[in-house]
């Protein structure tokens, strides 16, 4: 039995994939299954992450980032205006798809009888690897780390740079931080034995709700508490107080570590740990034994109950004159917003394939963004070898697309943005497809299968590929 929990335990991870196999042990795999709707989602949502950010980095979105001018625009430009808007913020759809995908994984594991001190260090050590990509990512990776300031010849020195966004609080910092606090208390509330039943199960959920409450009714007095006592920490341009280098001392570098954690760019625990929270109560009702089938319809009054809150502070702005929507932070202007358009796709999503069983043609129509998808965490990492094509861009037509990108002067008009893009796509597509060649072999969904596997004696025959996730699959579904 020990020996089938530590197999379980790799092959149910979402990134947990060995990539040897044979033709034989192929034929002996029994398919994977998998919540189809997030493995769609994620897919959709690293798909779009990708032309929203060139998008960013090519043309000048300024006067949509600071709300500059908007009632000078035509109301097409401001509809697209709003949708970009909207879409640049759903980054905090792969933390709720994150968190749910870990609390219903844990609690299906612990049903098997798994040790729930196994999957709390698990989901430990999971979330302190992203949090290192999340470093990575920021302070290496991104075009304005390291690697982005001198591959796209800025003029100003990337190492200071690079330094300057240790500061910075992103996606990836926020999923692992989240996978950790969510599992701790998951655990202490659900997964250990003396926290196990049904009431157990309410007492959890509440505390859950809560909690959820407690953040978004927190988030605005904490952040303008923190804005005013600590230099406009965390202000809304790099050269403000959170980016600030070097530190005056040990104090201040510790000190503004943890403000960015509370509530600095780009994506704080206030309010965003809120999402997390979600996620985790979204996770435990998909991992009952019988899910409520209104749990969709749960789901989307719970995001429409958010929207007027973002609906208010756009009408308050237009009376003010000022879009900049403050009140939750700097990061979270269109919190509810976004959130709210999450929760609707999400509950619609599962409405039609986990509870009305729609996945006969989806399994395989929804393959090309699963693809995506599988490597989401590299696409999201590696978002600096899009300056390849850029600059090939730049080199045949001459249109400044990429040398200056990351910072301006960002004279290349829309259409010109537009051709780059597709570009872009064009060349990720290929490489996806090659990588695919050799099963995604030096991802980091890769690498994190093999640092999870270490001192697991997992049978060859029982042994996965990332691949699996997108030929080799077969869908849950909570239909009578």
């Amino acid at each position: 039995m020990e020996e089938e929990n530590r197999i379980l335990k790799v092959l149910e991870s979402p990134n947990a994939m060995e990539t040897k196999e044979t033709k034989e042990e192929k034929t002996e795999k029994k398919p994977l299954k998998r919540l189809l709707t997030l493995d769609f989602l994620r897919g959709v949502a690293i798909f779009l992450m990708i032309p929203g950010h060139q998008l960013r980095s090519t043309y000048n979105l300024e006067w949509i980032i600071y709300s500059e001018g908007f009632g000078e625009k035509s109301g097409l430009i401001m509809f697209f205006a709003g949708a970009y808007a909207i879409l640049a913020t759903f980054t905090s759809a792969f933390l709720l798809i994150s968190i749910i995908v870990n609390v219903y994984t844990a609690q299906k594991r612990v049903e098997r009888g798994e040790n729930p001190n196994n999957i709390l260090k698990k989901q430990l050590i999971t979330g302190s690897i992203i949090i290192i990509y999340g470093y990575l990512f920021e302070m290496i990776l991104h075009p304005t780390g390291l690697v982005g300031r001198t591959v796209l010849l800025s003029e100003h020195n990337p190492v200071y740079y690079m330094l300057k966004r240790s500061f910075d609080f992103g996606t990836l910092h926020l999923i692992g931080w989240s996978i950790i606090l969510v599992g701790l208390l998951h655990y202490f509330l659900v997964l250990r034995p003396k926290s196990r039943g049904k009431e157990k199960n309410i007492r959890a959920l509440s505390i859950y709700v809560s909690l959820i409450i407690v953040i978004i009714v927190a988030s605005p007095f904490l952040s303008q508490t923190i804005y005013n006592n600590f230099n406009e920490f965390p202000g809304v341009h790099l050269s403000d107080r959170q980016f600030d280098w070097p530190p005056t001392g040990a104090g201040d570098f510790f000190m503004r570590q943890f403000l960015a954690f509370l509530v600095g760019q780009y994506m704080p625990i206030f309010p965003f740990f809120a999402v997390s929270l979600m996620g985790a109560v979204i996770g435990m009702g998909l991992a009952q034994k019988k899910p409520d089938r209104r749990m969709p319809l749960f789901i989307f009054l719970t995001g429409l109950a958010l929207l007027p809150i973002d609906v208010t502070m756009i009408i308050i702005g237009i009376i003010k004159e000022d879009y900049t929507f403050m009140y939750m932070g700097q990061a979270a202007q269109i919190f509810f917003i976004s959130t709210f358009g999450q929760l609707s796709i999400l509950s619609l999503c599962l409405w039609l394939i986990e509870f009305k069983g729609k996945t006969g043609r989806f399994v395989k129509i929804s393959r090309y963004w699963r693809r995506y998808g599988a490597i989401s965490l590299t696409i999201f990492s590696l978002e600096i070898i899009a300056v390849i094509p850029r600059y090939l861009v730049q080199m045949i037509t001459g249109w400044n697309v990429a040398s200056e990108a990351v910072e301006g002067a960002f004279d290349a008009t829309l259409w010109q943005a537009v051709i780059t893009i597709v570009f872009v796509m064009i060349f990720w597509e290929g490489l996806i497809r090659l990588w695919e060649k050799v099963n995604f072999i030096g991802t980091f969904e890769w690498v994190n299968a093999k640092l999870l596997s270490i001192g697991q004696k997992i049978p060859a025959t029982s042994k996965r590929q990332i691949k699996d996730i997108i030929y080799n699959i077969e869908p849950i579904t909570f239909v009578k």
